[in-house]
């Protein structure tokens, strides 16, 4: 579903009151497979919320999920994982 919205061109930095982006909010819920592919569809990892200043990649290192935070890199133990910079 959320690659179809991806493809109709849904913009995955899009920011709900507050700051939340599509990626903040799967990040958050647990939602793995919906990171990855926001991520794969460029989103930004690190935009903050406004009230809290908190970014997906602060809740992709709480949540412990195992995402390629660099798409571009093939290689997943090349790749940051667990939202280590």
């Amino acid at each position: 579903m959320v690659a179809a919205l991806i493809k109709a061109g849904a913009a995955v930095d899009r920011a709900r009151f507050g700051g939340e982006t599509p990626l903040y909010a799967a990040a958050k819920q647990n939602h793995e497979a919906v990171v990855a592919v926001l991520l794969e569809a460029g989103a930004n990892v690190d935009m903050a919320t406004e009230d809290l200043g908190y970014s997906a990649r602060f809740w992709i290192k709480v949540n412990k999920l195992e995402v390629n935070l660099d798409p571009r890199c093939a290689d997943r133990a090349q790749a940051n994982v667990h939202g280590a910079a």
